[in-house]
């Protein structure tokens, strides 16, 4: 009972500051309820805060295929996925002719052959990439693409007799449908030099780039004279 008694005389002593004290703790629930929608609005303004086990790894870097004669403008994608079935459609149909993916744009028909060009890369000597939306850039990049090949001939591992009959395609090319007479006479030489170190002078393939290269010289002296 004693202590009873002490504790009761304590809490009548002491009645003022208890009962300020009651009111202050009394008060705080209100002001976190007036406060509330604040926190609400400033918690969706703050970034979400990720546990360690939601946070995602770093993507991979975008890769580009190590082959010298693959010239896919878009990086490999590790996460593309939901073309299954039109990738199976193409592999099916690529060798027996010619595929077209047609679409809205947007919709991923170059990301689509992209991801199908690498993934068969290795079954091809050289992948291609060519872009035909509008002419212009049909035809500059066909130029750009003679060039690449002739830089790429060595590593085409090609028979002599078949780089020299490339290298005149393309110097032809840039002869007579690009007007680029510079970049097409070295072309005519090395297919030249290559042809007669096989056959000689009167061989009908030597004297038919010989006259391309003629003719291409004729064409670059008189269009510098201009």
């Amino acid at each position: 009972m004693d202590f009873f008694q002490e504790l009761w005389s304590w809490f009548y002593a002491n009645r003022n500051e208890i009962a300020t004290w009651v009111t202050i703790i009394g008060f705080i629930p209100a002001i976190e309820y007036f406060f509330k929608p604040f926190r609400r609005f400033w918690n969706y303004l703050k970034p979400p805060t990720k546990t360690e086990s939601q946070i995602s790894p770093e993507p991979p870097p975008a890769e580009y295929s190590s082959n010298p004669l693959f010239n896919v403008p878009i990086p490999k994608n590790p996460y593309f996925t939901a073309r299954d079935q039109e990738l199976k459609n193409i592999e099916n149909s690529i060798t027996q002719q010619p595929i077209a993916l047609v679409g809205l744009g947007g919709v991923g028909k170059s990301h689509t052959a992209a991801h199908f060009a690498y993934l068969h890369e290795k079954k091809y000597q050289a992948v291609l990439w060519i872009f035909a939306d509008t002419q212009q850039n049909l035809i500059n990049n066909f130029g750009q693409l003679a060039l690449q090949v002739s830089e790429w001939i060595d590593k085409l591992q090609l028979e002599v007799y078949d780089s020299s009959l490339l290298l005149n395609k393309i110097a032809f090319y840039l002869d007579t449908v690009k007007a680029n007479y510079s970049q097409a006479l070295p072309l005519y030489q090395r297919s030249l030099a290559i042809l007669r170190a096989v056959f000689d002078e009167n061989h009908p393939n030597v004297q038919t780039v010989k006259n391309n290269y003629e003719r291409c010289l004729q064409a670059f002296e008189q269009n510098a004279t201009d």
